[in-house]
């Protein structure tokens, strides 16, 4: 049986129990069924809360799986990066072997024949890349 529905069931017993009492007058009986009352009360909001806390942490598992990329899915190459599935990249090695975080390596100069990382700044000397980043040529 569900926990709810037990939880329920239990609320309109012992509130059944309570209007029993109140017509005995038994005070006794009426402090005890109100204590039981509230703490069945209090269970069933912590276990609420605990069933959001669940579905949220879920939903961040869930989101940092789409955010991910495995080693298994990068090249190393030239001192970079470069994603096997879909051929992309360079990106950095600094960032992405420290902090798990892929960063697409930008042009630095096009007299230098570097590429930057915008986040660690970590410089990649260009040359080496020539075959996969074919817009050199325009600069």
């Amino acid at each position: 049986m569900d926990p709810i529905t037990t939880a329920g069931a239990a609320l309109a017993a012992i509130k059944g129990a309570i209007k029993l009492a109140k017509d005995v007058k038994e005070s006794v009986i009426i402090e005890k069924m109100n204590d039981a009352y509230e703490k069945v009360l209090t269970v069933v909001e912590e276990k609420a809360e605990l069933q959001q806390k669940v579905r949220d942490l879920q939903q961040k598992v869930s989101d940092l799986e789409k955010q991910t990329t495995t080693a298994d899915d990068l090249d190393f190459k030239d001192e970079m990066y470069f994603k096997k599935s879909d051929k992309l990249g360079p990106y950095c090695t600094v960032c992405f072997d420290t902090k798990k975080l892929l960063v697409r390596l930008h042009l630095w100069s096009p007299r230098e024949h570097c590429f930057e990382c915008p986040s660690c700044k970590k410089i990649v000397p260009r040359q080496s890349a020539q075959v996969i980043y074919p817009r050199q040529d325009s600069y």
